[in-house]
């Protein structure tokens, strides 16, 4: 009779260790591959004020441009690529100085039409606020 107690009390414990097992492989392939689970997202895109063949979109997945109406898009070339874009805009009297938002703060500027990018400073540091950014409004004057 106890050996028949611990057979059932081993193969309890082995089921319910493979079962535990198994849920901690998928949430670490999961949360080490979250990209498994979503689809690809375009949150933005803007045409260009002076080109209407060049385009610019943004997501979770990156930043890219198409120079041909949208047919091949290649990633824009960045130290730091921006994570969660959400917005583009283009400076109103300069067509060449083009601004994009990350969701979580960061807005970086390029001059020249996309090619070197350089951060703009922000007064408070969104992420640690709790504030989610989703718009650019770009003044006259590129402020």
């Amino acid at each position: 009779m106890d050996q028949i107690i611990w057979k059932k009390i081993h193969n309890w414990l082995g089921i319910s260790s493979a079962i535990f097992l198994t849920g901690l492989l998928l949430t670490g392939l999961l949360l080490n591959h979250p990209s498994s689970l979503k689809k690809n997202v375009v949150e933005t895109i803007q045409i260009h004020p002076a080109n209407p063949n060049q385009l610019f979109r943004g997501g979770e997945e990156g930043f890219f441009r198409s120079s041909d109406g949208g047919k091949i898009w290649e990633e824009v070339p960045m130290l730091y690529p921006p994570q969660e874009l959400s917005d583009i805009a283009f400076a109103p009297e300069d067509p060449e100085k083009i601004y994009i938002l990350e969701r979580w703060g960061r807005i970086l500027t390029s001059k020249d039409g996309g090619h070197i990018w350089n951060a703009v400073p922000l007064p408070f540091d969104p992420q640690s606020e709790g504030v989610e950014l989703k718009q650019l409004s770009i003044g006259p004057l590129g402020e």
